[in-house]
């Protein structure tokens, strides 16, 4: 069962709205919402919109290359480490992310709390950051995990979701699971929940804690490409001493 536990704080960066924190167990997941504040989030995702040329075939497997298995994960990706490398600060998510983990005592006391693997978080010194698109002709990420293979030094994932409001998609959960998987597919007897997707929202969770992103649909008034739904995901692996771009 899913028991959520909530703290208010305010948001991080001199943000100035009350930021709302729930704890769920089994699989254990850190949830903040209004992570940033609205200047902040409008810049994640205008920046996104601009970048759109640069987002390709999202890839699975492990590597520098990966392979395209579009049956697998359909969604479009774009790798901000290389897009800005060497001028990291020119990018808003990439800013945002910095402030958050290298600055914002409280977000690091929160998630270092949390048990294993969360409080390795405190040791972290790399992270690498990509950004998805989802939605066009219902485009999905099976089950997975984020620590596999070579990417096995993987400890935390990270999911940042931020989209145009209101909402004019449906679809879109982050679903999380405490079971088993296997070839994209979950194992009976394992109940998944569900996160309905929602601006400017951030979980935390560990690695290999099995998870999909489910169909996102275009609803029938229609919807610019440009304001699909996006999602940032960062993955963070303590003992690395430099950051590898991976797909």
């Amino acid at each position: 069962m899913w028991h959520p536990t909530a703290h208010k704080t305010m948001q991080p960066n001199g943000g100035k709205k009350e930021m709302n924190v729930e704890l769920y167990d089994n699989p254990r997941c850190i949830v903040f919402n209004d992570i940033f504040d609205d200047k902040t989030n409008k810049a994640i995702l205008d920046e996104a919109i601009k970048n759109k040329r640069f987002f390709t075939l999202g890839r699975t497997g492990s590597g520098k290359a990966g392979t395209v298995e579009k049956d697998f994960r359909s969604n479009m990706s774009c790798n901000y480490d290389k897009l800005y490398k060497n001028r990291r600060k020119k990018s808003a998510l990439l800013s945002a992310i910095a402030g958050l983990f290298q600055n914002n005592t409280e977000f690091s006391e929160i998630v270092s709390c949390a048990g294993y693997p969360f409080c390795d978080f405190i040791g972290t010194t790399t992270y690498e950051t990509r950004v998805s698109r989802y939605g066009d002709k219902g485009q999905k990420y099976k089950w997975h995990v984020d620590r596999l293979g070579a990417n096995r030094s993987r400890r935390i994932s990270v999911v940042y979701h931020f989209f145009k409001t209101p909402i004019k998609f449906t679809g879109g959960e982050l679903v999380l699971s405490n079971g088993l998987i296997c070839d994209g597919k979950l194992l009976a007897g394992r109940t998944p929940y569900k996160f309905p997707p929602k601006n400017n929202r951030m979980f935390v969770f560990a690695a290999t804690t099995p998870h999909c992103h489910s169909l996102r649909f275009v609803s029938s008034n229609g919807i610019m490409r440009l304001t699909l739904p996006l999602e940032c995901r960062t993955r963070i692996s303590p003992e690395r001493k430099q950051a590898r771009f991976c797909a």
